[in-house]
Order: structure tokens, then sequence, then C-alpha cells
């Protein structure tokens, strides 16, 4: 027996037990068989991680990425939902992205290239993990958790499509980036940028505040207009200018709702942002409505 399995590479049969060829050749197949599940898995994360290199090298070169990243591909498609930078986010609060990956193959008459690997490019970005995938459109989706998912592991087949979650916590303020890699198997790999600011209520206010970027039209955004007209009053009693109203917009407002920065606060109200929390709702109100009056042309 303890020849036969230094031979083969196989376990003996437990101790204290019979002596069952039977059984000893199912045990050994089961060995088998966690064995390959284990080579291919080393085998998934070596490539993970000689992908991972070579971007990090071409990065420290600052060599041009263009033939390594892209974030187009004429066969592929990475689509998601929401925003992929979070302007503001409370400490311990979750947030998810849905990445949906699809291959079109229907004019290529070559070999399909599914979805093989999709990896954080930082290794030091604890606060991100890949929380679930969902390889085919009828499958349900399994929960997994890591910062690296190869394909192999879970399809014997090529991956044409997909939807892959991305969760995201902090318990401390600051701003956090990632880079994900979708491998397809060939150069250049789709890359997408995801962030959050963590920080606290108050800094978004502050932020509000800040002079928005001028374009190079010299114009802010669409309610720069508000800058050179004055308001009315709908019985024509009273003109008011802008600048001397004693709650004006915030000038930066824009950044707030077209990023999505109020979607994620937090649903308690406290005595110290109570104050600011409800102008800027207001300010949200007055901002959409102006935004619409803008659109349509009432704004002469």
């Amino acid at each position: 027996m303890d020849m036969l399995g230094h031979r083969w590479g196989l376990l003996p049969p437990p101790e204290n037990a019979g002596y069952s060829p039977k059984a000893f050749c199912e045990r050994s197949i089961h060995h088998l068989h966690e064995k390959k599940g284990s080579m291919t898995m080393q085998k998934s994360q070596s490539e993970v991680d000689s992908l991972r290199n070579l971007i990090n090298e071409s990065r420290r070169l600052d060599k041009s990425l263009k033939n390594v990243l892209t974030e187009f591909s004429g066969g592929q498609s990475v689509l998601c939902k929401q925003n992929l930078f979070v302007t503001h986010l409370d400490k311990n609060k979750e947030i998810s992205w849905e990445f949906t990956v699809k291959t079109n193959n229907k004019n290529n008459t070559g070999p399909i290239h599914g979805l093989k690997n999709v990896f954080f490019l930082e290794k030091d970005c604890s606060e991100f993990s890949f929380s679930s995938i969902t390889c085919g459109v009828d499958n349900e989706p399994l929960n997994i958790r890591g910062s690296d998912i190869s394909f192999a592991n879970y399809s014997h087949t090529p991956v044409t499509f997909a939807k892959i979650c991305v969760k995201f916590c902090s318990s401390s303020y600051g701003h956090f980036n990632v880079t994900i890699i979708f491998d397809f198997g060939f150069a250049p790999r789709i890359v997408r940028y995801v962030g959050a600011v963590v920080a606290p209520e108050k800094h978004l206010f502050e932020k509000l505040s800040l002079l928005p970027t001028t374009t190079s039209d010299g114009k802010h955004n669409e309610l720069s207009w508000i800058k050179k007209y004055k308001l009315v009053s709908f019985d024509d009693s009273t003109t008011e200018d802008v600048s001397s109203k004693e709650y004006s917009l915030p000038a930066n407002l824009q950044y707030g709702v077209e990023f999505g920065a109020f979607e994620y606060m937090d649903v308690n109200l406290t005595r110290e942002i109570y104050r600011d929390r409800l102008h800027n709702l207001l300010f949200v109100e007055e901002y959409e409505r102006r935004k619409r009056m803008s659109r349509s042309g009432c704004a002469k």
C-alpha cells in the first residue's frame, strides 16, 4: 500500500479501516480533483500577479499605457449604472457598484474572448472588495470576497456575460481610489477607476461653496445666467438682485447635485448639521427649479 501510494501520488486508506479497492479508488479520485482545483487556482493567481506587476512596472517607468490599458474595446463592454466616483460618504457607510460585462462575438468568426480575470491593481485597498459575481444571464449570484476573481474557477466555458459587484466601506476619513482591471486574455485590458470621499458632512457644505472650475468657453455651468439677470417676483411688484439675496445658491452646487453627493447622507440628524442640512435641501430644490427654467427657455 505504501509503495502504491508513493508511486502514484495517491492518499493511503484511512487508518484502522479495512482495505477496499473501490473505496481506495474513489478516495484517490477525489484527492486528484482537489489537487487539480488547487493547481488551477494557483495558476490563476500567478497570472493575475503577473498582469498586476506588468501594469505597475509600466506606470513606474512612465511608459504609455495605451497599449496596456483602455476604457473602451470594440468587442467588449463594461457598464456601471452607479457614479464611479462618490463625492461624499460618511464613515462606516457601505456602498456598492455593479458592473455588467458583455462580449459581442456575432460578427467574429475567431475564438471567443470571454472574461478571464477581474482584479484590483492596487494591493493596499482593503476598503474595497468584490462581493458577488454572476456568470451568465440566468444564473444566480455567488457571494465572494477578495481583491481578484478568476472565472476559470467558476466556469469551464468562456464567460461572455457577467455581473460583478464591488463593495466599499471605510471606518476612517480620507480619499479612497481603486483601479479595476477587466482581463479578456489580450492587451489592452479594460480599466475602470472607482473612488469615494469619506468626510464629515460639514466638509461637503464647504465644498459646495467653492467656485466651480471654469470651462474653456468661460462659463461655469448652465446656471451662470443667474449672475446676469435679476429675479422678478411673480406679480412684478419687486425686483431682486441675486447677489444681494441673503441665501444665494452655493457657487458649486452643481458639483453636489450632478455627482450624487446627497445620495449617501446619514439619515440621522444631529444638532451640529441640522441647519446646514436644511439649507442645502432648499438649495437643491431651488437649483432644480432654475435648471428647468433655463432649459425650457423661460429665463430671458
